[in-house]
């Protein structure tokens, strides 16, 4: 990135086998008030497709200041790969 004078940061603020609540309430305390984009494996995590921690990680979100981009992975309904 450097070479396209693109400065790169990445922070890994990954917790394992956390639900979206209450973690979706304190978002810019666990990835910086300043991020650009944020994830969230949203299947890996809510068990039984509950929707209530995810609508409030998405509403946090968008309420940061930079206003970050969201990808959400969701694959409680994926079949197998053979």
């Amino acid at each position: 990135m450097a070479l396209l004078g693109i400065k790169l940061e990445v922070r890994n603020a990954a917790i394992g086998g956390i639900p979206s609540f209450p973690y979706g309430w304190c978002m810019p305390e666990f990835l910086g008030y300043d991020a650009d984009l944020i994830s969230w494996d949203h299947s890996m995590n809510e068990a039984g497709d509950l929707v209530g921690g995810l609508e409030a990680y998405v509403r946090h979100g968008i309420q940061m200041e930079h206003q970050p981009l969201i990808f959400v992975k969701d694959t409680h309904m994926a079949t197998k790969r053979r």
